[in-house]
């Protein structure tokens, strides 16, 4: 083996390494978070998800984009309710129906907490050019992409053995 492909193969490991360093230290970020407003981790995903939603969501629609059960929804829509993050609301015509609404309030309480991120995120990429920019932005958009993907087989795996 060449000296270029085992510097090449030791920079992967190390990539591949903190790549999952990475998202384990994004999810306890998340979880503090959680804590800090009495959720978890989920509950403060969940409300994330509701913010940024151009409409407000049934809870089925909140379940399909989690991959959560509707059981496991409505208790992440107690708890959140409970706090004062979401209100839900019957149709006028369909008492059946509902759809939850993000309070904008709480929403801009957690937006505080991200303003620090925020700021050394800013001056982080400051220290890139253009190029090297959409190279980040790149790698990025297929991380997540990629991400998606395995989120996708891995429900159908647990689709496929539900119904063997």
């Amino acid at each position: 083996m060449s000296d270029k492909s085992t510097k090449r193969e030791k920079l992967v490991e190390e990539l591949l390494q903190r790549f999952r360093v990475h998202t384990t230290v994004t999810v306890l970020f998340h979880q503090a978070i959680g804590d800090h407003f009495g959720l978890n981790a989920s509950d403060h995903k969940c409300f994330d998800i509701l913010m940024s939603s151009p409409r407000p969501l049934t809870p089925t629609e909140l379940a399909n984009q989690t991959g959560l059960t509707t059981g496991a929804i409505t208790g992440i829509l107690d708890r959140l309710e409970k706090a004062g993050f979401v209100r839900r609301e019957r149709h006028e015509r369909d008492r059946r129906s509902l759809t939850i609404h993000p309070i904008q309030e709480r929403g801009q309480e957690v937006s505080q907490l991200f303003d620090s991120v925020s700021k050394s995120t800013l001056d982080l990429l400051s220290k890139y050019d253009d190029e090297e920019l959409e190279f980040i932005l790149d790698l990025v958009n297929r991380l997540i992409n990629m991400a998606e993907k395995e989120i996708r087989k891995l429900r159908a795996i647990d689709l496929q053995a539900e119904h063997t």
